[in-house]
């Protein structure tokens, strides 16, 4: 099957709304998401969206823990059902499935060790090293203080502390989490990604709908190993 753009279909599944778009090129289409958005609300939703697109396959970023084109464990942010679900069978179409914060990640690599964190909903972060792609799960992690640092920087973190607490919160992670991954740098992305002037040192940011379509292509391509 084809590597190139031509016939895939791009998904981003969100905590808040899911996009999609041709690879190839064209505008988004989005959907709100949310505590009681299901993978069958998902499924439905790209097939009304997409109905008069034509693709072969798919590839898919979503919240969560992935393995094996299978969703894990539950995303903390959507509805129930996730787990386990086949997209493949339910799209009648090839699909290839990866965490959302891992599908950016793949974009926006150019060489090295990198480090991504995803502001958004939550706190999305994967590394990819060498061509080689993780996805982790840094946002579980216990803040210093008490909570997680999913709670300091995700977006509920964001409107409960203000911009200025966010941005301190946003350093100090930076700091713990760039070291111990030994990140030669480390990209910002997500909607709140906006928010973050100046950048810290040692990180770029860009635009999450390009790292979006790009990791699609990459992960299409098999040019990078995703573990």
């Amino acid at each position: 099957m084809s590597g190139n753009s031509e016939g895939l279909l791009v998904v981003d599944i969100g905590g808040s709304r899911m996009r999609l778009m041709l690879a190839e090129g064209g505008p988004w289409r989005e959907v709100p998401t949310g505590r009681d958005f299901r993978p069958q609300d998902a499924v439905r939703q790209i097939q009304e969206l997409a109905d008069v697109w034509r693709f072969d396959r798919i590839a898919i970023g979503c919240p969560g823990p992935v393995r094996a084109e299978r969703v894990v464990a539950p995303p903390l942010h959507l509805g129930p059902g996730w787990v386990g679900f086949d997209f493949a069978a339910a799209l009648g179409r090839p699909v290839r499935l990866v965490n959302d914060a891992l599908l950016q990640a793949m974009g926006a690599w150019r060489g090295g060790r990198m480090l991504y964190l995803g502001l958004g909903t939550g706190l999305g972060a994967a590394l990819v090293a060498e061509g080689v792609a993780v996805s982790l799960e840094l946002g579980q992690l216990p803040w210093p203080a008490g909570g997680t640092f999913e709670d300091r920087l995700g977006a509920r973190g964001l409107a409960r502390n203000g911009r200025e607490v966010w941005l301190s919160d946003l350093a100090r992670a930076i700091a713990i989490f760039a070291p111990a991954m030994i990140a030669d740098e480390v990209v910002l992305g997500g909607g709140n990604a906006r928010l973050v002037e100046p950048l810290p040192p040692g990180c770029r940011a860009g635009d999450p709908e390009a790292f979006v379509r790009s990791g699609a292509l990459r992960l299409w391509q098999a040019e990078m190993r995703v573990l």
